[in-house]
């Protein structure tokens, strides 16, 4: 299945159901600092992204699809913000590491689980490379938990194809492992429904903040 023309194909039409900040957004915001630089990976339609500019930060989004960053950025220029975010077209899998240690938050919302394990892996390892020593990550995904899982096709561990895309739930423990193997600390982390509610779809979500606990590079500032 071409994930890219499916995203790309639901972005290239009508979402005004779609236009306020997620839940995640409104929660990540009480808990970043005013005027942060922040990466959201797997923008969508810009939503958040827009929210953070709005409040003063400094955005860069990116989305593996053309029409969503088309989209985002078009709807960016029309809006009259002091701060305007930037939106990439980049794949998870294709980010690159010219932003090293400059990064104060990297936000992921319902991302990690629409790609593949490799894929998110290298997003999350992108991540610890990229957020200056006490960054903070922001991840929110579906969690094994929730109803939605086992439905549809399989499509590996934990995997399945539903509603003609990919969807691959994940488990809070090893999420857990792998951000401390990269050297984050766990600030919070919840598992549960009623947090991300859309129409009649009420998802168990995992919800991870994290901080980098990288040290400073040789020779970096402070």
């Amino acid at each position: 299945m071409d994930l890219e023309k499916y995203w790309d194909t639901f972005y290239d039409v009508d979402h005004s159901d779609l236009e306020q900040p997620t839940s995640f957004a409104l929660y990540a915001s009480a808990r970043i600092a005013p005027g942060s630089t922040i990466f959201e990976i797997g923008c969508g339609n810009g939503r958040d992204a827009a929210h953070f500019a709005r409040i003063g930060m400094r955005v860069i989004a990116s989305d593996a699809s053309e029409v969503a960053v088309s989209h985002a950025s078009a709807r960016s220029e029309r809006t009259a913000t002091a701060f305007k975010p930037r939106f990439v077209n980049v794949p998870m899998e294709a980010l690159d590491d010219g932003d090293a240690g400059q990064l104060d938050v990297v936000y992921m919302r319902f991302v990690l689980h629409a790609v593949p394990a490799d894929v998110a892996s290298r997003a999350l390892s992108w991540a610890s490379r990229n957020l200056r020593p006490g960054g903070r990550i922001f991840i929110e995904a579906r969690s094994v938990l929730g109803s939605l899982y086992g439905r549809g096709t399989p499509a590996g561990r934990d995997a399945f194809f539903q509603d003609g895309h990919f969807r691959r739930f994940i488990r809070a423990d090893e999420l857990v492992r792998e951000l401390r193997g990269l050297r984050f600390e766990i600030d919070e982390i919840c598992e549960q429904a009623h947090l991300a509610v859309h129409g009649e779809d009420d998802p168990v979500v995992i919800r991870v903040v994290a901080t980098n606990d990288r040290p400073p590079q040789s020779g970096a500032g402070a």
